[in-house]
Order: C-alpha cells, then structure tokens, then sequence
C-alpha cells in the first residue's frame, strides 16, 4: 500500500444545494457530491446542515441521519473502494 500522508483534519463543513464542501485545516477544500450517499441525497435540508466535526476534524457525523464519514475517505476514495472488497 502507498504511502499517505499525515491524517487529514476538517475545520469546518459548508452543505450546499447538491454537494458539500469540507475546509481542511491546510487550507483545501473538499467539495463532495450528496448523490454519492444516499442518507445525504435524500436528507431533509435541517438534517444535512445538523453537521459535526469527531474526532478532532478527523471524520463528520450527521447525527439526525445516522451517517459518519471519516475526510481520509473523502480524500482517498481508491482505498475506501479497496477496502469495501
């Protein structure tokens, strides 16, 4: 396996209309399809903003949704996908 760099943190989580953006504390931001989850995509607007950081900005949870997801996947969705073999 590759080799990755240092765990990636969220410092904040903006949802829009149809993705949304994670700030990581380097400076980049994430901009995530909805669509690629299904809780998400068919989520109440209330329930998709009741957004959390874990973990010191390590994962996001919704809560109302019963939905965590870890910014490491988010980044490196190739080893996500590996890992779901």
């Amino acid at each position: 396996m590759p080799e990755f760099p240092e765990m990636p943190r969220a410092m904040a989580v903006r949802v829009g209309e149809y993705h949304f953006t994670v700030v990581l504390e380097d400076g980049r931001e994430l901009a995530v399809p909805l669509e690629w989850f299904i809780r998400l995509r068919d989520a109440p607007r209330a329930a998709l903003e009741n957004v959390r950081l874990m973990g010191d900005g390590e994962a996001l949870s919704w809560p109302d949704l019963d939905e965590d997801l870890h910014v490491f996947d988010l980044l490196y969705p190739k080893r996500f996908a590996d890992e779901l073999r």
